[in-house]
């Protein structure tokens, strides 16, 4: 599911890229980011299924699993915070000014300490960014209010973030945590939360607008996708060993992206929050049979997490110093290379000794 991956960031990404240059019309082919963002939430269900069914059993796998993941979302992140922020600082030093930091870092300056500390703890650890995007912060009077309207003198705490985006890994972190004992749930009770979650969302995301809090943000509701996830996992495993037709392969993915590409077109959330988990429990189990054993996409998708994370700040700098023709294009292209070098400098080296780590818990040697 490679490809898939990397088509729900290539989405997001363009979505943000779209918007910060100034478009307004619906991109052809391409989901909505908070749709590419769900899909991504039940990917991450189903993966984590079958990790913690496979390499992570035995006394120390629980440790290993979550040593792991903080060993596969943090490095890449703090390492593009670290990197962007030595570029700004040095062009602060060279020109007097933040550049694409600017706005952020005049508003860090104008906050009190205890929001200072905040937001130092949720740039560095993701914890509590989902909240800043709810939430209004008054620097004269040090008040911050979640859930507030924006007022006169309020600011919105999630512009001081460096990769404001990060939200929806603090929800998936939440999801790991609590992976371990959800994987363990029966298939009829998990079918059973989603269809109570996916209710529930529709009642209070029609009587509540103004914020995509509850359509997007809120864990709870998007808990529904993690388990879809986790139930294409089980539908996979029934499959595994059986014998389908390239063709019945090939549907099943061509019904995925085509089920992105059309959903929103029909301009109704209800329609989509009922119709999100069965695309997944329906096509993923396919998608992963076809693509299990291919290289090619599984190194695209490992272009994804970087890609999510870094073009945020890679739209800030095209916007601050691109001036020519085909800005759009030019972004993402520089996005995607940027990705690219990233895996290769960062990713790589990190998920070779994360690998080397299970296999000397599973073995007792490095294989050296």
């Amino acid at each position: 599911m490679g490809l898939l991956r990397f088509y729900l960031a290539l989405a997001v990404c363009l979505n943000h890229l779209a918007s910060a240059l100034g478009g307004s019309e619906k991109l052809l082919l391409i989901p909505s980011s908070g749709l590419a963002v769900e899909i991504f939430f039940a990917i991450s269900g189903f993966y984590m299924a079958m990790i913690l069914g496979g390499k992570y059993q035995g006394p120390n796998g629980l440790k290993m699993f979550y040593s792991n993941r903080i060993l596969r979302i943090f490095p890449l992140y703090l390492a593009i915070i670290a990197s962007f922020s030595a570029v700004g600082l040095m062009v602060f030093l060279v020109k007097g000014h933040w550049v694409f930091m600017s706005e952020a870092v005049e508003m860090f300056r104008n906050s009190g300490p205890g929001m200072q500390l905040f937001v130092i703890w949720s740039n560095l650890t993701m914890i509590g960014q989902n909240i800043m995007f709810i939430s209004q912060y008054t620097p004269s009077t040090e008040s911050f209010c979640l859930g507030c309207a924006a007022d006169t003198g309020s600011v919105a705490p999630w512009r001081m973030l460096v990769i404001p985006q990060a939200w929806s890994v603090e929800v998936e972190l939440l999801f790991y945590a609590l992976a371990p004992w959800l994987i363990r749930l029966r298939t009829k009770t998990i079918a059973g939360v989603i269809i109570l979650l996916t209710a529930v969302k529709i009642m209070v995301t029609m009587q509540v607008t103004g914020t995509d809090y509850w359509s997007l943000r809120f864990p709870g509701f998007e808990l529904s996708l993690f388990l879809a996830g986790i139930l294409a996992y089980r539908q996979y495993k029934r499959l595994e060993n059986v014998s389908i037709r390239n063709s019945a392969l090939a549907t099943a993915t061509i019904a995925m992206f085509a089920y992105l590409c059309v959903i929103d077109m029909f301009k109704s959330d209800p329609l989509q929050y009922m119709t999100s988990p069965i695309a997944v429990i329906a096509c993923l189990p396919c998608m992963f049979k076809a693509f299990r054993k291919s290289q090619l996409d599984r190194g695209i998708g490992e272009l994804s997490y970087p890609l999510y994370l870094v073009h945020y700040l890679v739209m800030q700098m095209v916007i601050y110093w691109y001036k020519g023709p085909q800005k759009l294009l030019f972004a993402v292209t520089m996005a995607v290379v940027i990705s690219f070098v990233l895996y290769r400098v960062v990713c790589r080296p990190i998920e070779t000794y994360r690998q080397l780590r299970v296999r000397i818990a599973l073995t007792g040697t490095s294989d050296a």
